[in-house]
């Protein structure tokens, strides 16, 4: 800016010197007369040009915006001006850096913002050997990025299974990732920060506070896809998802002669401000923590059953990767347990794959592998593979018995990422 103020006032200087030639000609008085009397002006804009161009920025890290984009202010372990940071800026794909910069003598860097671009991430690095950096999204609300010394993380497996191990693992949310050595997996370079470590297959191997070169070993259960999709441990009928995939919670329902109850044989239908809910959450006898405690009565023909969307009601996913589903049961009650499509077919049915038991007294792990299903087209029961890539509801449905209770409804083959992926589908199985 500077420099193109100074070559613009330099111009206009010799512009007005050269137009001298012409203000000694026969015709030029007027010309001269009019010379005369803006000289000063042009002296004078020159100065304030000239001094605006050369003082001190005194609003310097008082602003995020400027004209163009954004200034960032990049800082030091000790909050101080940090020069020469190399600066990068991310999209959401993380892919590469879309713009690059360096940081002025006064930590300063300016990027001009694509309005195309919804999420900005900021990448600083100071030092030949990376050996201060940091990672973090712009939020558009702070411009200072402070720089702190880079950690080494590394990552172990504890297993004999090598088809179990990962071809490589990575930080969430960052662009940084890495491939496995005679020594593990090792980040030799990496922010500090809050990061989700996962595998290249997906698998959260969980979230660390990391300020520090940290080393992490895990076993083979790690390695494994297993989704804990319930452990009513919360002692509520929310769904242990509800708030991050915005899922109404458990309900409960009935058909025929079947009938809840509730408080010692207190029969219920609907949600009352008295009994909400026909379920008891038991820590006493219960499996693990808390189990849920179902009693009831189907009497000649009727059904029970407990119920939850995945998500909104609209919402499906793919369930395709899914290896079996898991859950521990005690009770007198013949059930079965289905994973269903969230669209309706004809009077409020829906397309499902469904797997039939019966409960022990004594608590028991009763597993259901695709396959095994029961197909019954005329009442929506179809073959897993018609129905795997657009799951949204998970039930139980009680044909008989009294009572049930249940704990640790776990999916194998799948995990929390395979929820972070909604899809719709509206085709027909």
């Amino acid at each position: 800016m500077k420099k193109n103020m100074m070559e613009k006032d330099h111009f206009l200087l010799n512009q007005n010197f050269f137009d001298d030639d012409k203000l000694y000609s026969p015709y030029s008085s007027t010309f001269k007369q009019i010379r005369l009397t803006m000289n000063p002006i042009f002296l004078l804009l020159t100065c304030f040009f000239l001094f605006y161009g050369c003082s001190p920025n005194q609003n310097a890290g008082a602003t995020t915006e400027t004209t163009n984009g954004i200034a960032l202010f990049i800082k030091d372990s000790s909050n101080q001006p940090l020069p020469m940071a190399k600066i990068a800026l991310f999209d959401s794909t993380l892919s590469s850096p879309f713009a690059t910069a360096t940081s002025d003598s006064n930590g300063v860097v300016q990027f001009t913002l694509n309005d195309s671009i919804k999420d900005y991430f900021i990448e600083a690095i100071y030092g030949a050997d990376s050996s201060a950096m940091a990672w973090e999204q712009f939020e558009g609300d702070s411009s200072i990025v402070q720089v702190l010394s880079s950690v080494e993380i590394k990552v172990a497996f504890n297993t004999q299974d090598t088809l179990l191990l990962p071809n490589s693992i990575y930080l969430k949310g960052t662009p940084y990732q890495v491939i496995s050595t005679e020594d593990g997996f090792i980040f030799k370079r990496a922010p500090q920060g809050i990061f989700e470590v996962r595998t290249d297959n997906d698998i959260s191997l969980g979230t660390f506070e990391i300020n520090q070169s940290s080393s992490f070993t895990f076993n083979e259960d790690a390695l494994r896809k297993t989704l804990l999709l319930e452990d009513f441990n919360d002692g509520n009928i929310q769904f242990k998802y509800g708030d991050k995939l915005s899922a109404s919670g458990w309900y409960f329902s009935s058909s025929d002669d079947g009938i809840w109850y509730a408080n010692e044989n207190i029969e219920w239908t609907d949600p009352t401000e008295e009994i909400e809910h026909p379920a008891q959450f038991i820590s006493e006898n219960a499996f693990e923590g808390m189990s849920i405690s179902l009693h009831y009565s189907t009497g000649d023909s009727g059904m029970l059953v407990l119920g939850t969307h995945l998500g909104a009601d609209s919402i499906s996913y793919d369930f395709s990767e899914m290896k079996a589903v898991r859950l521990m049961a005690r009770g007198d009650a013949i059930f079965d347990v289905a994973l269903e499509s969230n669209r309706t077919v004809g009077d409020n049915h829906f397309p499902k794959a469904l797997w039939r038991d019966t409960a022990s007294t004594e608590w028991a792990e009763y597993v259901f592998y695709p396959g095994n299903e029961i197909v019954l087209p005329e009442h929506q029961q179809y073959t897993w593979d018609e129905v795997k890539q657009a799951i949204g509801i998970f039930s139980i449905f009680i044909n008989s018995g009294s009572f049930i209770e249940i704990d640790q409804i776990i999916i194998d083959g799948i995990n929390e990422i395979t929820l972070e992926k909604p899809i719709k589908l509206t085709s027909e199985p």
